[in-house]
């Protein structure tokens, strides 16, 4: 029951704060073009308020990047998300990163907006196809790095 509560403590908190930022944007930038970004669970975040701001807000302009974000949703948020974002939403991988890959589809969870697949600390592969693309990151499941999570563009981040 504590679990519960407190998932409901953080959903109320979110709500409270998000219904303050669209306020903010409304009044203060109402031209603004708006970026929001996250690493790991920040970018998980950083989705839900994306998705909240432009249903809330739909005429402003956002787009969306992430690092290492897990997948957020079932199918349905996910399309749902990849509709009002469009290609607005870009997620970026890092080598084996092992948080991208959780939780698994096998438990409804997909990933939403275009992945961009970085090979090495070089090498970039921008063709995956929006979703679970078995010719970009997945394709080492179950392969994956934990370091690779925590080093992205060679900053070590720690949580």
């Amino acid at each position: 029951m504590q679990c519960t509560q407190r998932h409901l403590q953080h959903l109320q908190q979110f709500l409270k704060s998000s219904s303050l930022v669209h306020i903010k944007l409304k009044k203060n930038y109402p031209q603004a073009p708006i970026i929001i970004t996250g690493h790991s669970l920040g970018g998980a975040l950083a989705t839900l308020q994306a998705v909240d701001i432009k249903a809330q807000i739909p005429d402003f302009s956002i787009k969306l990047v992430t690092f290492g974000s897990p997948k957020v949703g079932n199918s349905q948020f996910s399309n749902y998300a990849n509709d009002f974002l469009k290609n607005d939403s870009i997620r970026i991988t890092n080598i084996k990163d092992i948080i991208p890959h959780l939780l698994f589809k096998f438990f409804d969870f997909y990933h939403t907006g275009q992945e961009i697949w970085f090979l090495d600390n070089v090498s970039v592969k921008t063709d995956c196809n929006q979703g679970e693309d078995q010719n970009c990151s997945a394709s080492f499941y179950p392969n994956l790095s934990v370091s690779d999570h925590l080093n992205y563009f060679e900053v070590y981040w720690l949580h």
